[in-house]
């Protein structure tokens, strides 16, 4: 998981808003405005994965740092696994403990 631009969000200024979450294949990457040489090779069949099976998050939406948290590991990207998986592990550490009942 990777933040993006593709567009759909911008600031008033006209520039969009890195806010898009694509899935990215496990060799190559292809943002809507770029890419390596075998996400360009392989652009077709991202853009109908990304439509079909797995859809653009964006980090405005209702939602979507729950489904982010949820995420499976084994699913994220590996060039962002190690980054996410020490992401949270800090934020789980970083949780206040519950409060305890007051016995009296």
């Amino acid at each position: 998981m990777k933040l993006e631009r593709d567009g759909r969000n911008r600031w008033r200024s006209g520039m969009s808003i890195t806010d898009a979450i694509l899935f990215q294949p496990r060799f190559g990457y292809h943002p809507p405005f770029g890419g390596d040489v075998v996400g360009t090779l392989y652009a077709p069949l991202i853009r109908l994965d990304r439509r079909w099976v797995h859809p653009t998050r964006y980090i405005t939406d209702k939602g979507t740092f729950e489904w982010a948290q949820a995420f499976p590991l084994d699913e994220i990207h590996p060039q962002f696994r190690e980054e996410i998986r020490k992401d949270r592990l800090n934020n789980s550490s970083q949780t206040p403990p519950a409060p305890q009942p007051v016995s009296r």
